[in-house]
Formats: C-alpha cells, structure tokens, sequence
C-alpha cells in the first residue's frame, strides 16, 4: 500500500471498532479497545489511543482479568515512551511487569522487559538497556520465542551498534537474519538485511 491507503485502511478500521464497541460482551471489550489503540498509534492519533488503552484497562478491571490489566499498561508504557515521556514510561512498565509476574506470565514480563531496553537505550543508559535486552532474552530462550528471540537480538545490535562495537552489531543481526530466515518471515529478513546495509554505510563500506 502506499500512504494514503494505509491511511484510508486506518480511518476504516477505526469506525468499524467504534461501531463494534456497543455491541460487544463485557468480556470482549478490553481486547478490541486494545486493538483500537493500535490503530490510533498508526495514524499518530496519541490522545486517542491513550484514552482507548486506559478504557481497555479499566474493562479488564471490570472483568477481573489481571493479564489484560497488565497488557494494557504496557500498551501504555510503551505509547509514552514513543512520545519522549520517559519517567511515567518507566512507571507504567514497571507496574506492567509486576502485573505479569503475579500472574506467572513469562511472556508478558519478557515483552515489559523488552520496552523497558527500548526505553533505556532511547535515554542513553546503554548498560541497563543490555541488561534489560538481556533478561528478556534469557525468557523467550526459555519458551523457545524464536520470533521474538529474533526481535531481541536485532535490537542488542542496535545498542552495539550505537556503541560503536560495529564487529558485535553485525554478529548479533547476522544471528538474527539467520533465524527469520529459517521462520521464513520475508518482511523481518528484509530489516535484518536493510539494518546489515545500514551498518557498513556507518562503517563507510560503500
């Protein structure tokens, strides 16, 4: 698609989940909110999104439903950290991760752990953002997350990489690139080939 019809395929998805809202179960509503706050990120629409995210976590309340209460903080934490608002970012996630872990979801404190490297690295905070990197990988290494394991690795590379320890980015997304191709996942084999591209141009290896 190009950007219009991205856009147009937006505007469409969002009326049908507004008009979809009413008519849901009580028990469907903190998913489908999540999923309009989704939208609303894509086409930049901020307020809107934090709105849909708080409405989907204070449903999840309603249905005493403690995992979705968790993901809709870390939906968020993670909205806030795109904004530059780190501090409450931080916050946000780290009440996220304590959600998930009271409930035994690994995933879901990997996935906090994950945006809480992103947020760190954006700070500058290299060494905590690695360790962060670090915990969350050890996670999907225990639950055989190979996509995710794939995600992780390709944004240690960018730490690496912002560290100016070229020789470890180009390990860690060629380790990466290796597992997207066995996943067979054509759209993250291209960013790993795009981010390796991206690399030797910093380097100056035209």
């Amino acid at each position: 698609y190009d950007t219009g019809e991205r856009f147009a395929d937006s505007a469409a998805a969002i009326d049908y989940y507004n008009r979809v809202l009413p008519l849901l179960a009580p028990e469907e509503l903190p998913q489908i909110l999540l999923d309009l706050g989704e939208v609303y990120e894509l086409v930049g629409r901020w307020q809107d999104a934090r709105a849909s995210y708080e409405q989907a976590l204070s449903a999840a309340d309603q249905q005493n439903d403690p995992t979705t209460h968790a993901r809709s903080e870390t939906e968020i934490g993670e909205l806030l950290t795109k904004q530059g608002q780190y501090a409450e970012a931080s916050t946000w996630l780290d009440r996220a991760r304590r959600g998930f872990e009271a409930t035994g979801d690994r995933a879901g404190v990997a996935q906090t752990l994950q945006h809480k490297g992103t947020l760190l690295a954006r700070q500058g905070d290299y060494e905590e953002s690695l360790r962060a990197y670090e915990e969350s990988l050890s996670i999907r290494q225990e639950l055989n997350d190979q996509f995710n394991i794939a995600n992780l690795l390709n944004n240690m590379a960018i730490v690496a990489r912002f560290r100016r320890d070229f020789q470890k980015a180009q390990s860690l997304i060629e380790e990466a690139l290796s597992i997207r191709e066995r996943l067979g996942n054509r759209w993250a084999i291209g960013m790993s080939l795009n981010n390796l591209g991206n690399l030797a141009l910093g380097q100056g290896d035209l």
